[in-house]
């Protein structure tokens, strides 16, 4: 049993559990109570740090040299993670997540190739039919569930064709995405419902089959990658890692995140009504949405050395976990910071990360949004919550499971 942790004396010590569901459902104020109380908080039932405030948030996040990603993004240390992968799990290596410079190089280097310009613009053509074609079912039946109907089979659909996956058994990628979210830690019921549900389900033997080179349609990222495997820039072993790290990429946080916008802007008649007035504004609107309702909350560095951070000595190999979810809604950075207002501008938020990991699959991800929010905003008048809606929560991200929604059409 590894020997208990303190923290350093006169750091704030927090008693609560913030994976538990009544905090992931709502986490906002124990973010302001942890904020109120200082810099950094401790989390006694981890021994971890946590700083829920901008300034410390934003430089720590891309200071990969003094807080490693390599001990892995959770409260979890990486030879517990480790074990978890290789054993029960036998999760693929994510190649790219869990690694610092210069291991983590050559993948971004490759994904970031995929992504050019020219890549972007032929998505947007396929991405914004598939968005129209939703809409128009969601007009017709009226009131649907806006996650199970229409953002998880929108984000299903393109993706699943960018990639060049098979159409059959895509909803894998949501049982894969699941684990790959709570494998980081802790270890608690929503991991084991996760681990026990792909191993019923044969869900990583799916994605491996998938990411192999055979199983891919020949005009999509994952081809692209294994051609670069041949052109020797990575092996083919990695790009079949780097599908998976794709999909996990531009799927997972891109469809929380989006759910999240929904919820959002038919709690706000009057945002839906600005949006629906401006249509080219989906964009703009979605910076906001990333901004107010970050799907993913917490990423842990580890410290590779002593570090000050304000004022405090923290010493070598203590896990700090960096709350994007709060960086974005702390009032030092952004004005009025509770209130989600499409019309604002919030360059510099935090959703993706930042530095050498931030996420690879951003701009695959306000393509996507971008589409789906536009060909809603000029198809549909009225957007309005029809019901109960239910949070979800895995390890890593905080969204709903269920969000009715009644539209009328323009």
């Amino acid at each position: 049993m590894d020997e208990k942790v303190y923290p350093v004396a006169g750091i704030p010590v927090f008693q609560h559990d913030p994976y538990a569901d009544e905090v992931m459902a709502n986490p906002y104020p124990y973010y302001e109570t942890m904020r109120s109380a200082g810099p950094l908080s401790w989390i006694d039932r981890y021994g971890v740090y946590v700083s829920t405030h901008d300034a410390i948030v934003r430089p720590s996040v891309a200071d990969w040299r003094r807080f490693s990603s390599a001990q892995g993004i959770g409260p979890l240390k990486k030879k517990a993670v480790n074990e978890l992968k290789q054993g029960a799990t036998r999760m693929p290596a994510s190649g790219l997540l869990e690694y610092d410079p210069p291991e983590h190089g050559p993948g971004r280097k490759v994904l970031m190739s995929l992504l050019s310009n020219r890549a972007l613009e032929e998505l947007k053509h396929a991405f914004s039919i598939s968005a129209e074609v939703l809409v128009e079912e969601m007009i017709q039946r009226g009131t649907v569930d806006a996650v199970s109907e229409l953002v998880k089979r929108y984000v299903l659909k393109v993706m699943g064709d960018a990639v060049g996956l098979p159409d059959q058994g895509r909803n894998q990628l949501l049982v894969f995405g699941e684990l790959a979210m709570n494998v980081p830690g802790p270890v608690n019921e929503r991991y084991n419902r996760a681990l026990a549900r792909v191993q019923a389900e044969g869900t990583l033997e799916w994605v491996r089959k998938m990411s192999a080179r055979d199983a891919l349609a020949p005009d999509g990222f994952g081809a692209q990658l294994y051609a670069f495997a041949d052109a020797g820039e990575i092996d083919a072993e990695e790009a079949g890692g780097l599908v998976g790290v794709f999909l996990i990429a531009a799927v997972d946080s891109t469809i929380l995140t989006l759910i999240n916008g929904i919820h959002a802007l038919a709690s706000r008649p009057a945002q839906w009504r600005l949006l629906h007035s401006d249509p080219s504004q989906a964009r703009q609107s979605f910076e906001e949405i990333l901004r107010y309702c970050t799907a993913p909350q917490t990423l842990f560095r580890t410290t590779t050395c002593e570090v000050d951070i304000a004022g405090y000595r923290i010493p070598a190999g203590q896990k700090v976990g960096l709350s994007l979810a709060a960086a974005n809604r702390d009032p030092a950075r952004w004005q009025d910071p509770d209130r989600f207002d499409i019309a604002r501008k919030p360059v510099g938020h935090m959703a993706f990360g930042g530095g050498v990991h931030a996420c690879v699959g951003q701009m695959v991800a306000r393509l996507e949004a971008e589409c789906l929010l536009s060909a809603m905003a000029r198809r549909i008048a009225k957007l309005e919550l029809a019901g109960e809606v239910v949070p979800f929560a895995n390890n890593a991200m905080s969204s709903y499971s269920r969000v009715p929604v009644t539209v009328t059409a323009a």
